[in-house]
């Protein structure tokens, strides 16, 4: 049975980001959300909070899927990017996959 985990980071008592997460097996995981505060985005959270899950979890690859406003992040961060197409109506989406060495 996947089991699900929600992490955030606080600064000062504000919550800056969070960070959902699905794990599918002991060696899967697939991101479900990923939210930076916007004054906070462009300092490494985001990153960070992956980092976390690579770190805590003994996980082989973490896959999301994600909208091309977010892809860059994903593609930086160094998750091979798929486009999916056009799955809703004028929407492109891509599934984006990052394999742990």
């Amino acid at each position: 049975m996947p089991s699900r985990k929600l992490y955030s980071i606080e600064i000062n008592g504000e919550t800056v980001s969070c960070i959902g997460v699905e794990f599918l097996n002991s060696k899967e995981a697939v991101i479900k959300h990923i939210a930076v505060l916007p004054k906070e985005r462009g300092k490494g959270i985001g990153s960070s909070m992956i980092r976390f899950l690579c770190k805590n979890y003994d996980i082989h690859s973490i896959f999301a899927e994600t909208d091309k406003e977010a892809v860059n992040f994903y593609s930086n961060f160094g998750f091979q990017i798929t486009s999916l197409g056009e799955k809703y109506l004028g929407i492109e989406r891509f599934l984006c996959e990052f394999k742990i060495k």
